[in-house]
């Protein structure tokens, strides 16, 4: 046997196994390694993908390192072993963290030190030597990135949240990913491929794919940030500020400055000519701040405001010549200064989500802008929107949202190199026909959708070849059976608050390419039936706020490949899905206020499986923040309590009181019935919240 530890030179393999090769022994080798393209030398069924420890295998070997058999886990204090735990998620289960900390817990344990130690952890990476080998570990996999693929990694470790949608419109805009040559791809694409490469070498997980199989959301281990975000820090590469993350000094030469989540205390670089980027995302005190880094920084290249208070963009924003990036989303800004057209390199613009916002007339001169955001879904309803002739001088755009489609809209077969749109389509159906035909020439459409204000009927008049995820907002009546014959690849399909009374799934079933179907409140019937051989490729089904009395029927042989089932706000689902044991390669099974789905029902279901799915019961869609109608309910018991007891005190009084006060005691009266005769709140769009916004 012939074991190589740690490999990194994919040649070194080939050129040993041309060696071996004409050796007719039955010997064997064993290579460790780090990046899975070595991995994919080696035959599929020789590869063994190492995965990280459990978190009660995490806690178990912290607790065996760190305590000794005199100071048993059992014995320490509760405020002991929750710091312990603590640690135990900040390494992520990796092994070799986990030891490594442990040896450093166990030299003092105390609550106090073991406190210190996780706030100021960045600290001791640099200077305690028992987290060396950590270090260094690390090091070694960081290094053997090219060059382009270290900024990539390092700049991940100064933003938030790791959506891939979103860390590739910032690399593009920071110049990380630059074209070569005539390719036909565009930087979003190559940026993609440098995701997949910096997984490969284990430096990111993947937490979830989109319906191609590729990466939407991946994870950076807590402990691997720290590492990461002290490098960012020493090359002055950039540097992240939290409440998981202090830096009270912030070098001016730093080139990158990303907070979030953080007070108004902080010290921001100010006068700073070398920054670059300057990310807020939810920090609601920092306007004095932001005002000054844009009268400042005028090198800036990405500017994101997500989430701030912020209600107007001074005007010294048009001295920024060289911003490619600015995201306004979920920010309270209301005017757009009129210079805002001298931005000549902007490439991105999200105002998504924003209070109503007047843009400056200027904005079609932005000849460069990739990605123009302006509207989600449930707010068309702004007074203002661009149309589609505001928007055909834009004709670099990959990515417009937010538009509303006119008598004119055949002006956007000029956008040729649209790759996503979304746009509400009027009641009048010779828009909705002169816009089909417009999205038949925009050959790179791959992902639309389209809000109705109501519609009667869908009739398709033009084949979408290359079209792969199709999302439908708003009131339709029917669908013509020959409508999905117009989208041959079509693997995405969502449709939201259609209110459908007739069941549309034998029209979807043609989809053979179908990987998620979404109906949130897309159906008014009785019934839904999946019959056998439907849906071959599907991996995800999603079934949400189906308000009637319904039953859910699945046939044995239909979905054969189906991973994810959702059943979120069915309150009246009659019976739990008939057929569930027949979805056999189901292994995530989602249930949000469905009352008949229960843990007790579902054990019936399953009993005597040979394979069961995890199964997730949430209780609330908004991770733990009570539900509006939960919060409400509460109130309205404290508030029934406190007026029964007004009540009696009133009656008392009554007794006393002349009667021109009597008057006054029966408007008290008036407002407690009132209370108790109080309508309850909507609940209807709870849908987004369970699964998120894109990046």
């Amino acid at each position: 046997m012939l074991v190589l530890d740690d490999l990194w030179d994919k040649d070194l393999w080939l050129l040993l196994n041309n060696a071996f090769s004409s050796m007719n022994i039955k010997s064997r080798v064993v290579i460790t390694t780090r990046r899975k393209d070595i991995a994919s030398l080696a035959d599929t069924n020789c590869v063994i993908h190492l995965q990280n420890l459990t978190y009660k295998d995490a806690r178990d070997l912290l607790f065996k390192e760190t305590f000794s058999v005199l100071e048993r886990a059992e014995y320490c204090s509760v405020d002991l072993l929750n710091v312990a735990e603590e640690f135990v998620s900040i390494c992520g289960g990796w092994p070799l963290a986990i030891v490594s900390i442990a040896h450093v817990l166990k030299s003092k344990i105390d609550k106090a030190v073991w406190t210190s130690l996780k706030n100021e952890l960045h600290m001791h990476m640099n200077n305690n030597p028992t987290l060396k080998g950590l270090v260094d570990a690390f090091s070694l996999s960081f290094n053997d990135l090219p060059s382009h693929l270290k900024n990539c990694f390092l700049h991940c470790s100064i933003v938030p949240v790791i959506k891939t949608k979103w860390v590739i419109k910032l690399w593009a805009a920071e110049g990380f990913i630059t074209e070569v040559g005539e390719t036909k791809e565009t930087m979003e694409e190559l940026a993609m491929q440098c995701i997949k490469e910096v997984v490969d070498h284990c430096l990111l997980e993947v937490i979830d794919c989109n319906s191609d199989g590729e990466p939407k959301r991946l994870q950076m281990i807590q402990v691997v940030r720290v590492i990461a975000l002290n490098m960012a820090v020493k090359e002055k590469f950039g540097t992240a500020l939290s409440k998981d993350y202090h830096n009270n000094e912030i070098d001016c030469r730093i080139r990158r400055v990303s907070i979030w989540d953080c007070e108004d205390n902080l010290r921001l670089p100010e006068g700073s000519e070398l920054l670059r980027s300057f990310i807020l995302f939810g920090c609601k005190k920092l306007e004095r701040s932001i005002i000054n880094v844009l009268s400042t920084c005028r090198l800036l290249r990405v500017l994101c405001l997500r989430g701030t208070k912020i209600t107007t963009l001074p005007s010294c924003i048009a001295e920024l010549f060289n911003l490619h990036y600015l995201d306004l989303r979920h920010s309270e800004v209301k005017y757009i200064p009129i210079s805002f057209e001298k931005l000549e390199k902007l490439e991105m613009l999200d105002l998504r989500c924003c209070v109503p916002v007047i843009l400056p007339l200027g904005l079609p001169k932005l000849h460069k802008l990739r990605h123009l955001l302006l509207r989600t879904p449930s707010s068309y309803h702004d007074p203002y929107f661009l149309n589609d002739t505001d928007t055909c001088a834009l004709k670099n755009l990959q990515t417009l949202k937010g538009i509303v489609a006119t008598k004119d809209a055949f002006q956007l077969v000029n956008l040729k190199q649209l790759r996503s749109l979304s746009v509400l389509v009027p009641g009048i159906n010779e828009y909705a026909r002169v816009l089909w035909e417009s999205l038949a020439q925009l050959n790179r459409l791959t992902s639309l959708e389209i809000v109705y204000e109501k519609y009667d009927e869908l009739v398709s008049w033009k084949v979408l070849s290359n079209l792969a995820k199709l999302h439908f907002v708003g009131k339709i009546i029917q669908i013509s059976s020959e409508f999905f014959n117009a989208f041959p690849k079509l693997n995405v399909l969502m449709m939201t608050s259609s209110e459908l009374v007739i069941d549309h799934l034998p029209f979807f079933s043609g989809l053979s390419n179908l990987v998620e179907l979404w109906l949130n409140n897309a159906y008014r019937g009785s019934g839904l039936t999946f019959r056998k051989d439907w849906f071959p490729k599907l991996k995800r089904l999603v079934l949400a706020e189906m308000e009637q009395p319904i039953s859910i029927h699945i046939e044995e042989g239909t979905m054969q490949s189906l991973h994810i089932l959702e059943l979120s706000y069915i309150k009246q689902l009659k019976e739990v899905p008939k057929g569930l044991i027949y979805l056999t390669s189901l292994s995530k099974l989602f249930i949000c206020e469905v009352p008949q789905v229960s843990e007790e029902k579902l054990q019936v279901v399953y009993r005597g499986a040979h394979k069961v799915p995890k199964i997730d019961f949430l209780s609330d869609p908004l991770k733990g923040v009570p539900s509006r109608q939960e919060s409400k309910s509460w109130a309205d018991v404290g508030a029934k309590i406190f007026s029964v007891i007004w009540l009696l005190i009133l009656v008392i009084i009554a007794a006393f009181f002349p009667m021109h006060m009597k008057l006054f005691i029966a408007l008290n009266v008036i407002f407690i019935f009132a209370v108790f005769s109080g309508n309850k709140i909507s609940t209807s769009s709870r849908f987004s919240g369970l699964h998120g916004e894109s990046g």
